[in-house]
């Protein structure tokens, strides 16, 4: 992989995990890393299904679509969860 998918699977996987927790203890910011790490995971999810040579499918299968579709797409909903509890200000 490009050293920019590599560094942004970091930011998605880090992101997500950071995002998380701060959701949990209930910081504000949490919806802005959590978008950062939806975007990030988004970005290597485009790359891995769409641009890589070769292309994913061939290297793992249709799982391996499947999975990496399925990390961005759980990575937008916890984004959309952390917003739409900030809206309902139960994040402070």
């Amino acid at each position: 992989m490009p050293v920019r998918v590599d560094a942004a699977w970091a930011v998605g996987a880090w992101g997500g995990l950071i995002g998380a927790v701060m959701m949990l203890a209930g910081w504000r910011r949490s919806a802005l890393i959590l978008a950062i790490s939806a975007g990030a995971m988004t970005f290597v999810a485009i790359w891995l299904l769409a641009l890589s040579d070769p292309p994913m499918r061939i290297v793992t299968g249709l799982t391996g679509d499947v999975v990496i579709a399925a990390a961005a797409l759980v990575s937008i909903l916890f984004w959309l969860y952390a917003r739409w509890l900030h809206a309902r200000g139960q994040l402070p």
